[in-house]
């Protein structure tokens, strides 16, 4: 959560891996090495720790934000020498933002010398994932937006003037009328102890819908003894439509809030735009910084 505060954009992923040592250890797996966190010197605290990741984490692009004594927090991401900054809005609600994504792909390109496979590949990787985003933002607003619309709809009704159109059956406790027979069943015998709460409006769709419910009943009678889960919230596919409408109730919020921006053209290498290895061939370091 400490990380979370100083990063938002959720560069480092933290993984927990269970060990018979006695103490505990923290690795920080680079793209080509990997550091072990000094606990003897400094010492098992957050504060610590952050201080420590940030100052061995290797990143060509950092993100701004800002609050109070501006010029203190840009200093610290800021070096002597040029900077680029790039002014984007930054959704608190949205995990990605293509401008700052394609920021990492300028700047990866601006360092990429003597035509390094690794970066190459991480530069493909970039790449790939903003065209993934766009798709994967299109699908949430073709489906959240569709089902919020549907949500929103009002309910009509309509009378109609059958022989079924006003009648309700719920008459006492008796529930479903004794004349009504399925197969050859006596529908009285399952259908008898409906509560007179459980009142059922059979119209306009008539006695068929009678029979349905009645079936519906009886096959009520006989349960099976294996767990469905159907009516378990904690059952994984129930958990799974649990997570797929917080995930619909989140983006359509983070619409509301300021809808998401993308590039039109992503991965569009003129001639005249190339920058690739630029670092090398001027010898000049650029700072690559994101601010809201």
């Amino acid at each position: 959560l400490k990380y979370l505060e100083k990063d938002p954009q959720q560069s480092i992923s933290f993984y927990v891996h269970p060990t018979p040592v006695s103490e505990p250890l923290l690795y920080l797996h680079l793209w080509n090495e990997t550091l072990v966190y000094p606990v003897q010197e400094k010492g098992w605290r957050p504060d610590e720790i952050l201080q420590w990741l940030f100052k061995s984490f290797h990143q060509v692009t950092a993100w701004v934000a800002p609050v109070g004594s501006k010029s203190l927090i840009l200093s610290n991401s800021i070096q002597e020498g040029p900077s680029l900054i790039l002014f984007t809005p930054k959704n608190p609600l949205q995990s990605i933002t293509d401008y700052y994504k394609m920021l990492q792909e300028i700047a990866h390109k601006y360092y990429s010398c003597e035509d390094n496979l690794l970066i190459s590949l991480h530069n493909i990787n970039v790449k790939l994932q903003r065209s993934a985003n766009v798709l994967r933002y299109n699908n949430l607003k073709a489906k959240c937006l569709s089902e919020e619309d549907i949500s929103k709809r009002k309910i009509t009704s309509h009378l109609n003037h059958h022989i079924w159109a006003n009648h309700s059956h719920c008459h006492q406790k008796q529930g479903i009328r004794k004349d009504c027979t399925l197969q050859n069943y006596k529908v009285n015998d399952f259908c008898s102890d409906l509560q007179p709460n459980e009142c059922v409006e059979f119209a306009p769709m008539g006695p068929e819908y009678l029979e349905k419910i009645c079936e519906g009943r009886v096959e009520s009678i006989f349960k099976t003894s294996m767990l469905t889960g159907e009516n378990d919230e904690r059952s994984p596919s129930n958990l799974l439509k649990l997570w797929k409408r917080s995930k619909c109730k989140e983006f359509v919020y983070a619409e509301t809030l300021q809808p998401a921006i993308f590039e039109r053209k992503i991965g569009d290498e003129r001639k005249d735009h190339n920058i690739s290895g630029l670092a090398c061939r001027t010898n000049k370091s650029l700072t690559f910084v994101a601010m809201d």
